[in-house]
């Protein structure tokens, strides 16, 4: 087991090798990742901080635009990060949020009256058990 962590952990690195010499992150990721992002050559999209487990964000938020971290271990396994912008946080208006707030709103009480109905139903149910043929 400890083997097959430094194998994986030596194949990132000369990944992070081949990087800095200059080629292309993205065709690399597509090559050799086995996140579910490979396909779009490791691109996460803009991610706010304190989404991703944190050594990832810590890194990634000390990164530059263009840069690529060292290799990472978090409990999901080894990571190569690369900056490509950095966005500053902005507050959002209440008119651009209101829509998404107000279906996060009405999901949670239909989610809230769905669970009270099935606890409702749980008390008045009468459940039987039938033995199954294999049991016998």
């Amino acid at each position: 087991m400890r083997r097959k962590k430094e194998e994986a952990r030596k194949k990132l690195e000369d990944i992070q090798k081949r990087v800095q010499k200059g080629e292309d992150f993205a065709v690399l990721a597509k090559d050799f990742s086995q996140d579910a992002s490979a396909a779009q050559g490791g691109d996460l999209g803009t991610i706010p901080r304190g989404r991703m487990p944190k050594a990832l964000d810590d890194a990634a938020f000390s990164l530059k635009p263009g840069e690529v971290s060292n290799v990472l271990e978090t409990e999901l396994g080894f990571h190569l990060i690369k900056v490509h912008e950095k966005k500053p946080e902005k507050v959002v208006p209440f008119k651009e949020a209101e829509e998404k707030i107000r279906q996060y709103l009405t999901n949670q009480k239909l989610k809230q009256r769905v669970d009270e109905y099935l606890n409702e139903v749980k008390k008045t149910a009468k459940i039987e058990r039938i033995p199954s043929k294999a049991a016998n």
